[in-house]
């Protein structure tokens, strides 16, 4: 990432998207409260690491959208509290760059973070030691 370059977190809802990426990494989280994605906005503005996180919730009712941003993100963050939409958020919590937080915790999984926030700077540190080693 260039230094001279100023850059920000894309909060992301269909039906758009952001593409080619010009982040880091893009994240579509999965049914988060509207008070996670507060958090998150409020510290994404510290964050030295800018984001495309694209931002899905069961009632937008947009399947096609959702499979195509989990496709281009990097990461994907479900919210695992219970709803009608919790068999596709179980099928996802499968692929290998799913994370999950919430009410359910499953057996053998062990890619549970407390929240977005604790995710997010997982990640943000993955990315600031990668550039590190860049130089």
């Amino acid at each position: 990432m260039d230094n001279n370059t100023i850059t920000y977190t894309n909060f992301i809802t269909p039906p758009d998207v952001i593409d080619p990426k010009e982040n880091p990494a893009a994240v579509t989280i999965i049914d988060a409260d509207w008070t996670d994605v507060e958090a998150l906005a409020l510290w994404s503005q510290t964050s030295k690491i800018p984001f495309d996180i694209y931002l899905y919730h069961h009632k937008n009712d947009d399947l096609v959208w959702l499979d195509r941003v989990v496709g281009l993100s990097d990461y994907v963050l479900i919210n695992t509290n219970y709803n009608d939409f919790s068999p596709y958020k179980d099928k996802l919590t499968d692929l290998p760059k799913a994370c999950h937080y919430g009410g359910k915790v499953f057996l053998g999984n062990t890619r549970h973070v407390k929240n977005p926030i604790d995710f997010f700077e997982q990640i943000s540190e993955r990315i600031q030691a990668q550039d590190c080693q860049k130089v």
